[in-house]
């Protein structure tokens, strides 16, 4: 709550007192993907959203490049899936993946917490959040989180409605970013093919 906060000329800074802060730099996972950044990848259905994130995630954990740009420095991916089922899942990855990967790479899949939890894995559920973040906290090993994708994961979110995508998701994916992970979102265009579907 914002009234129990100290006066707000505290979170003040003048240019000279921002000059003489020693501020880490962002890196850079890839050139279009820096830490603790949220990035969104939209397409019409069918065209390879998920084989593109999928080969993203392992040449994360693994090392090696991507697509036209070298290879960064491996960080460990939690890939968060929503429609697929393991069985395909487990053929793509053998598919695509050229060795062991020197970073995690993990899955949370949404037929395996049905399996266990007999519950649909919906991010836009405060508990699931929370053991989201409960399992993401302390871990430095892990850079990135795909979320694969916003409509099958955030089913009782209305997509062209503002408020409840800033209400019930924007907080997950800040905690996220302020943590230093780099957070990529699935989602499909709109009917245009040139936007993302919902609300910008």
């Amino acid at each position: 709550e914002l009234d129990d906060l100290p006066d707000i000329a505290d979170s003040i800074l003048t240019v000279g007192e921002l000059m003489a802060l020693d501020i880490p730099e962002r890196k850079l996972l890839y050139p279009f993907l820096p830490e603790a950044s949220n990035t969104m990848v939209f397409a019409p259905p069918g065209v390879g959203k998920t084989y593109f994130t999928l080969s993203l995630a392992i040449s994360l954990t693994t090392g090696t490049p991507f697509m036209k740009w070298d290879a960064a420095p491996p960080t460990g991916v939690l890939f968060v899936d929503g429609e697929m089922p393991l069985s395909l899942m487990k053929q793509r990855l053998v598919e695509l993946l050229p060795g062991t990967p020197v970073a995690p790479l993990e899955l949370l899949s949404h037929e395996q917490f049905f399996t266990q939890h007999e519950k649909d894995l919906q991010l836009c559920n405060a508990n699931i959040q929370r053991r989201v973040q409960e399992y993401l906290e302390g871990r430095s090993d892990i850079g990135c989180v795909i979320i694969d994708n916003l409509s099958c994961l955030l089913p009782t979110v209305r997509e062209d409605k503002r408020d409840e995508w800033a209400q019930r998701v924007m907080p997950f994916l800040l905690w996220l970013r302020r943590r230093g992970i780099a957070t990529v979102m699935l989602h499909h265009s709109g009917k245009d093919a040139t936007v993302q579907r919902g609300t910008s």
